[in-house]
């Protein structure tokens, strides 16, 4: 009877596969790891951020001095582009470079602004003009994985843009499941 030195080639051929099989399983479940990660971090990301605006409710704007901005309300586009660092017409100075988004919202970081894996994302709605009828098809185009959107809300439900700003929306796109996430504002 012969010895037999190695494998045979249908051996061979049955290991490597069950050995491809077993990869791609365990690429596939680190992949939806690291999704499921990212959206937890979305969502400790966006809590973060709406814990801030209720603090900016409670607190008022440390940093500007328009009589626009007051306690008992939530900060419009426009004092939220001013934090973000862009000139704004009633704010003094009516620019600060580089922003100061973390001190307007008590609470927050600059990460808590950044996506994950990405650079500054936190968008408005609808800056310059939006009807109440587009928000949803805004919403739902606007929101990515990639970014978060705050919607400040008037008592008539509209756009708020400068005063009086009694509500929020605040939206963030979960990559596992594609679904815009929403979380209002507490004080109404």
């Amino acid at each position: 009877m012969k010895r037999r030195d190695g494998f045979t080639l249908v051996e061979l051929l049955i290991t490597i596969t069950i050995m491809l099989i077993l990869l791609t399983l365990a690429v596939v479940s680190l992949r939806s790891s690291q999704a499921n990660g990212r959206d937890e971090e979305r969502k400790v990301d966006a809590e973060s951020i709406a814990r801030g605006l209720e603090q900016r409710y409670t607190l008022g704007n440390p940093r500007a001095t328009s009589t626009e901005i007051k306690k008992g309300s939530y900060p419009g586009n426009n004092e939220v582009l001013h934090a973000m660092g862009f000139d704004r017409v009633g704010f003094t100075p009516t620019q600060i470079v580089g922003g100061y988004l973390p001190d307007l919202l008590p609470g927050t970081s600059e990460k808590s602004f950044t996506a994950p894996g990405k650079g500054m994302s936190l968008d408005l709605m609808c800056v310059w003009a939006c009807s109440p009828a587009e928000t949803t098809s805004v919403i739902n185009s606007q929101t990515t994985i990639d970014k978060y959107i705050y919607e400040p809300v008037t008592a008539a439900g509209g756009i708020c843009y400068t005063t009086d700003c009694v509500k929020f929306n605040l939206y963030y796109r979960t990559e596992v499941d594609n679904v815009v996430h929403k979380i209002t504002s507490k004080n109404q």
